[in-house]
């Protein structure tokens, strides 16, 4: 597409549906109108300067808003296990220099984990048997509150974590971060199948983050934020700190 290249973009090799639905999924990546309710909250939420935590980073999308949010003077912290995926995370994020890019899967331990390697580009997880897994390969687990430590972090301001069921692990690893930033807002996709395979309520996971001091709502459709639905089909939320 002369859209990508004109906005430096380069996508994955493997393709998860039909000409029709990648191409127009690639056009609205380059444009920059995927999961538009949800940009439209990260747009809210995140201000210049602040240093911002991408989880399940792909191939960018993310990335390049929250660096363009955040400008200069903040920091985007994006995390990104598949090599495939981390390959072109660096290329569509290499005029941002405040984008840094780390190759790993984020759980609640250091060390080696499976990734499970799915037909696609975007399904690859941590849980094994949420999709048609083609292969596992070993990747270098992080917990983030201790990797976060020594890279002099002062304040996190936004967090976004969409890593196939395995969100669970991702939050259960930032408990010193989540008490350090008592403003910090999340963006999580709530995807029950996949939370369910990983061996997660989808309601415990709710009433989980809720517990953490977050009011939790879906990002709807038409943009405000409303309950969790009732019929659990696959949504983002939002999840800003609790009112005293």
């Amino acid at each position: 597409f002369v859209v990508a290249k004109y906005r430096g973009v380069r996508f994955p090799e493997q393709r998860v549906g039909g000409w029709w639905w990648t191409g127009r999924w690639r056009f609205e990546f380059a444009m920059g109108w995927l999961e538009p309710e949800s940009v439209a909250w990260t747009r809210r939420l995140v201000q210049p300067g602040m240093t911002v935590l991408d989880i399940g980073a792909h191939i960018g999308f993310y990335t390049r808003l929250l660096s363009d949010l955040v400008g200069p003077g903040g920091r985007v912290l994006a995390f990104e296990p598949h090599p495939a995926n981390v390959a072109l995370l660096r290329h569509n994020t290499r005029r941002c220099s405040n984008v840094e890019i780390y190759p790993y899967a984020v759980g609640d331990s250091d060390g080696t984990l499976e990734l499970h390697v799915s037909a696609g580009h975007s399904n690859h997880s941590l849980v094994d048997g949420f999709t048609e897994t083609l292969e596992s390969i070993s990747v270098r687990g992080v917990r983030l509150d201790s990797f976060l430590a020594p890279l002099e972090v002062d304040e996190v301001g936004v967090v976004k974590i969409d890593v196939e069921g395995a969100e669970p692990l991702a939050i259960a690893g930032m408990d010193e971060t989540l008490e350090a930033n008592p403003g910090l807002a999340l963006l999580t996709e709530f995807n029950p199948d996949a939370l369910e395979k990983g061996g997660t309520d989808p309601d415990h996971y709710v009433r989980g983050i809720k517990e953490l001091g977050f009011e939790v709502r879906e990002v709807r459709s038409d943009g405000p934020l409303s309950r969790i639905p009732d019929d659990q089909t696959v949504v983002n939320l939002i999840c800003l700190p609790a009112r005293g």
